[in-house]
């Protein structure tokens, strides 16, 4: 085979390859609905929503608020959409959050049931790795302490361990257990007492 013609055959068979940057479209067939209305159509942020219809007239207008949507009250609608006896609209959606769109032609929205409801998920941000090693517990211990940083009542072990670790000044903190947890944060280094206290905890930090 000619190089000429494997590159012609290379070149067809590109355009039978979808772009693996594209982004979703959905498409929703607007038309009379006889009352129901149209299912809730949920993306994500990038994706297209194309609205089609055929052979009878509509429009598509996009709501301000649930309020209007709820009520098809078009008086503070924008238009996407002028009114057409066929048409097809493409709208992208960059941003996440909940759009309303309907048809104010008669009452296509009020018993038609042209109404329609685009949830636009966000992308979901990375997890944060949590720190490793930075406090260590020592339970059943009271801590041989220095100067006081701060109290703290009515908390948990971990939002006492959560106070700690964020004030660049504590370097250790002892918690005590019961109805109302108490919380001590030393500006000081601090040791585990070699006697066992049973509702104590001792916490050294690391900074």
């Amino acid at each position: 085979m000619r190089l000429s013609s494997i590159i012609v055959v290379a070149q067809i068979l590109l355009c039978f390859v979808p772009s693996i940057y594209a982004q979703s479209s959905s498409i929703i067939d607007w038309t009379f609905q006889s009352g129901t209305s149209l299912a809730k159509v949920t993306i994500d942020e990038g994706d297209s929503v194309t609205f089609d219809w055929a052979s009878s007239f509509h429009n598509v207008l996009k709501f301000t608020s649930l309020s209007e949507f709820q009520g098809c009250d078009f008086s503070g609608a924008d238009n996407v959409a002028s009114g057409s006896p066929s048409g097809s609209e493409t709208v992208t959606f960059n941003k996440s959050g909940d759009y309303y769109y309907g048809c104010s032609i008669g009452a296509h929205c009020t018993n038609g049931g042209m109404k329609v409801h685009i949830e636009v998920k966000g992308s979901s941000p990375a997890p944060t790795e949590p720190a490793q090693g930075k406090t260590q517990l020592i339970p059943k211990r009271k801590c041989v302490r220095g100067k006081v940083q701060k109290k703290a009542n009515n908390v948990s072990l971990e939002e006492c361990q959560m106070m700690a670790e964020d004030d660049n000044r504590v370097k250790g903190f002892q918690f005590k257990a019961g109805k109302r947890g108490k919380c001590l944060l030393f500006a000081d280094e601090v040791q585990p007492a070699a006697d066992k206290a049973k509702r104590f905890t001792c916490g050294t930090i690391s900074q």
